[in-house]
């Protein structure tokens, strides 16, 4: 008996054609194909630029574009594309048209279906720290002076049902990918959304009142157990890469941060389901972001079909013992991240062969002990708890003894570094306590030369922001506020910086003194 097969549904970026606010924003003539172009490579062997089969740059608003994409991915095994959709504050939409185009083209036989990607749209200069970001360098004039191209906003009922009737005619298309009759719909950001429960208590009334038994909605990364949404979508490489970075894991390669290919497809093989979610797995087909970001990029390297090939078996085997209906790749096009099944000049259809050779081969199912299985679940949910409860307790501890200090004492941190000689700082980590620490020494007068943190988009007023991975200025001292004291000053360390000061330590240092 033939086994059914997970459908596996490319991610689609439709951003190869010109927009007006594109040419606006980033130039004339913008489009993906911008940035890919114009990627370099960074390192002893970097593979950039890298262009597609007989140089088909493509351009998405023609019909002959979306039939050869439509015919190649089905005559090699993808059952569909999930789109991302963008749809912004007061309605607006991007890149929008091929979308829109698919409905009128009937004849295209593409299942499809959409991901929200709920992030705003910024500038590279912008203090958000969440926001997409499609190329480095210079841009063209900006809509909004604090570098917001598109404000991600979700408003109430009447613009819920706003976007509910834009998203119907896709629903309502036989093309339109369903589980159990339901539209499947995916939340990039879901915890983004403040809204999110009633939103979806909205939209579901609104599905059944047009005829359908509801919608399948997926939550991107989350534990959708306490919530309205149906699933959730282990996004990679996203996942896998925060958690490296949380832990410090990577080679830096002329300022890239850099992961092996096969490092990140062996974790993302063994990542356990979400407990108690109903959790789809993505594959990908490589990623690196250095077109968009240059030499703050990160990049995959070693990647091969033969690598992929592997993953995407385990992968399948995983969903076929979850009894999944969908299994993701990431991606179809998303050439400016290095994520493409699209034949390129290099590996031609290798990475497509793939995928169809895997659809014909039988797979070995073992059900496991599904208590085992929790177990362990249980094990790493409690363990993540504990770091967490561990972290806000050393936070909130070090912010009430900052606040107490600050109720009986003014000047305490000019005073301190004073003591010492220290008039340069710069700050290490500028979350939460990073910012109170630079307000505070701003109020003192005290100069702050510059911040260090993963996030470079992490700013504070013009305050120039370093990654742990590049060079940076010499100083009197550098504070870290960081929960990771340990790993952060070996860091420093090797750096070069020879005053490190721990913000836990100077508070309470400070503070015992006032109580003695």
């Amino acid at each position: 008996m033939t086994q059914k097969l997970p459908k596996i549904l490319a991610m689609y970026l439709p951003q190869f054609h010109e927009t007006p606010h594109n040419n606006e924003w980033w130039g004339e003539g913008f489009t993906e194909w911008t940035a890919v172009k114009q990627s370099q490579s960074y390192f002893s062997g970097h593979q950039a630029p890298w262009q597609p089969l007989n140089n088909n740059y493509y351009d998405l608003n023609k019909y002959e574009t979306m039939k050869w994409q439509a015919d190649l991915a089905k005559e090699y095994g993808i059952d569909g594309f999930c789109f991302y959709h963008y749809y912004f504050e007061n309605g607006q939409l991007e890149l929008e048209k091929p979308a829109e185009n698919l409905l009128k083209w009937t004849d295209i036989d593409l299942p499809f279906c959409f991901n929200w990607a709920n992030e705003p749209w910024i500038r590279s200069w912008s203090k958000l720290h969440n926001g997409n970001v499609w190329m480095q360098g210079e841009e063209n004039s900006a809509m909004d002076n604090d570098g917001i191209l598109a404000k991600q906003a979700y408003g109430s009922v009447k613009e819920w049902l706003a976007h509910f009737e834009y998203l119907l005619p896709f629903f309502k298309d036989e093309r339109y990918i369903k589980v159990g009759g339901q539209p499947v719909f995916i939340f990039y950001n879901p915890e983004e959304i403040d809204c999110l429960e009633e939103m979806i208590e909205c939209w579901q009334e609104q599905a059944k009142i047009n005829g359908f038994p509801g919608l399948y909605l997926i939550g991107t990364n989350m534990n959708t157990n306490q919530s309205a949404l149906a699933a959730t979508l282990i996004h990679e490489p996203k996942r896998t890469l925060i958690d490296l970075m949380n832990k410090n894991i990577s080679v830096n390669q002329n300022g890239v941060t850099t992961h092996k290919y096969s490092d990140i497809w062996e974790k993302i093989i063994k990542r356990e389901p979400y407990i108690g979610s109903k959790s789809y797995y993505m594959g990908i087909l490589g990623y690196d972001d250095t077109p968009r970001r240059g030499k703050k990029g990160t990049c995959l390297t070693h990647r091969s079909p033969a690598i992929f090939k592997d993953g995407m078996r385990a992968l399948i085997t995983k969903s076929l013992e979850l009894d999944n209906e969908l299994l993701f790749v990431n991606a179809w096009n998303e050439w400016g991240e290095g994520m493409y099944l699209e034949p390129d000049s290099q590996f031609k259809y290798d990475y497509l062969n793939a995928v169809k050779e895997l659809k014909t081969e039988e797979y070995m199912i073992v059900k496991h002990d599904e208590n085992r299985q929790v177990h362990l679940q249980q094990l790493e949910e409690i363990n993540r708890l504990q770091y967490d409860a561990k972290k806000f307790y050393s936070f909130m501890q070090t912010f009430n003894k900052w606040l107490d200090i600050q109720r009986h004492q003014d000047h305490y941190l000019f005073n301190y570094f004073s003591q010492r000689k220290i008039h340069t700082i710069a700050i290490y980590g500028m979350s939460v306590l990073g910012k109170q620490l630079y307000d505070q020494l701003n109020v003192e007068n005290m100069k702050i030369a510059y911040g260090i943190d993963r996030f470079v988009s992490q700013y504070k007023d013009n305050l120039t922001i370093y990654h742990p991975d590049e060079h940076c200025p010499e100083v009197d001292a550098v504070i870290v506020t960081t929960f990771e004291t340990k790993e952060v000053c070996q860091l420093l360390i090797e750096k070069g910086f020879k005053n490190i000061f721990i913000l836990d330590e100077i508070i309470d240092e400070i503070w015992q003194s006032l109580n003695h």
